[in-house]
């Protein structure tokens, strides 16, 4: 098992390097769903493979999509379903999907403890634009980070 996931996780770093470049920090030429999944395995990865560029990898792609899907007032604004994001075009700003919040929350988890496995990485953290952000899983629980540190994690009413 572990060398299928090395070899999946490899195929996605070729893809990344291949693939990134002018201002686009992604594994292919389109964002489309469930893309923090990928960053996030990455970040799963380079643990167990003990790769800190993996590590690095997965902490970059996962700025660029943080940054790309939050607006200038801070705010959690995945790509839409309609549409879509395509290199050099416009993202799609209707029909978003729960399931971009969720894997998002699931990702930013994982740069807390990347960083304390590789120290080295990290130098841009997950949510560093300093704004507040609070995302909202199942309507109970809140996640608020501020410059890329997990604040808190309070439940809902």
């Amino acid at each position: 098992m572990k060398a299928i996931g090395k070899t999946l996780s490899e195929r996605l770093m070729d893809l990344y390097h291949q693939t990134r470049g002018d201002g686009w920090d992604w594994f292919e030429d389109h964002v489309t769903y469930n893309n923090a999944t990928l960053p996030h395995a990455l970040l799963l990865t380079s643990r167990w493979l003990d790769r800190a560029d993996m590590a690095q990898a997965g902490l970059d792609s996962l700025q660029w999509l943080v940054d790309i899907q939050t607006d200038p007032e801070g705010i959690f604004t995945p790509v839409g379903s309609q549409g879509f994001f395509l290199r050099g075009g416009e993202k799609a700003a209707f029909d978003q999907q729960p399931i971009e919040a969720s894997a998002m929350v699931s990702a930013c988890w994982r740069p807390i403890e990347s960083r304390k496995k590789f120290p080295g990485t990290g130098k841009r953290t997950a949510l560093s634009n300093g704004s507040w952000v609070e995302i909202v899983w199942g309507c109970r629980y809140t996640m608020r980070i501020r410059g890329g540190v997990l604040m808190d994690c309070i439940r809902a009413g």
